[in-house]
């Protein structure tokens, strides 16, 4: 997924992506982490939300 900024960043970014029901987008996070974040941080951070499905992608950042 590609994140459009006008910042420099100097780690890796991650979009977490999670839904109630695995249709719907019902919540969003960025985390800043130079590897991926691991399942049980995943799952955390969703459960958190309510949410029982979730997926995480790395952020492709261009600059403007």
């Amino acid at each position: 997924m590609k994140a459009y900024t006008t910042e420099k960043t100097t780690g890796k970014k991650w979009i977490l992506t999670a839904s109630i029901d695995g249709i719907n987008v019902d919540y969003e996070e960025i985390i800043e982490s130079e590897t991926e974040p691991d399942f049980w941080t995943q799952y955390e951070i969703a459960e958190k939300h309510g949410c029982e499905f979730f997926h995480v992608e790395e952020l492709e950042e261009i600059m403007l």
